[in-house]
């Protein structure tokens, strides 16, 4: 199974989320509006400053990019 990377990024920061092994992309970006799910709820303060989700997989390839305050309310994709 592939391992995907997770990173909260910024214009001017990025903080290493997570790593996980999980069954291919879809998961991967599943996983990742899960993760902005929980930045939106648990540090409020990051909504509207240009904060994302940045899905990797484990060649460095982005799979997807998951802005935490655009996201439906329902977690389906934006």
């Amino acid at each position: 199974m592939p391992h995907y990377h997770f990173d909260l990024i910024s214009t001017d920061h990025t903080t290493d989320v997570s790593d996980a092994v999980l069954d291919g992309d879809e998961a991967a970006r599943k996983v990742g509006r899960e993760l902005a799910h929980q930045v939106c709820e648990g540090r409020p303060e990051l909504i509207g400053k240009g904060y994302e989700i940045l899905v990797r997989n484990e060649d460095g390839d982005e799979i997807a990019r998951l802005a935490v305050d655009q996201l439906p309310s329902d977690g389906s994709d934006p």
